[in-house]
């Protein structure tokens, strides 16, 4: 016996997890300081933090990267500025130096 469908199966969850890779973005750099102060010094979020509508309250910040492009069609970047790859970021200074960077 059981229900046709899960109890919350209706609900609509305006913030969701990161996906299986972990990797969220954003353009907005109040997300970016919401995060820098959601850590602790060993890079986990301890505060409700929100990041390109991703809830990561609770995970492990392990790598950064930064895309500074204005305009970008497909992989080709066709105006704006600097791209990083992710970098190893074990700790919240190396994400502070990583901020200031981009």
């Amino acid at each position: 016996l059981g229900l046709p469908a899960p109890i919350l199966s209706g609900l609509e969850v305006p913030n969701k997890s990161p996906s299986f890779d972990g990797e969220v973005s954003t353009s907005l750099s109040a997300e970016v300081d919401a995060l820098m102060e959601a850590l602790d010094d060993d890079n986990r979020v301890i505060k409700k933090c929100t990041v390109g509508k991703r809830n990561v309250t609770g995970y492990t910040l392990i790598a950064v990267g930064y895309d500074n492009a204005w305009a970008r069609v497909g992989g080709i970047m066709c105006a704006g500025g600097k791209r990083s790859k992710r970098k190893d970021c074990t700790n919240k200074e190396k994400f502070a130096n990583a901020v200031k960077l981009a």
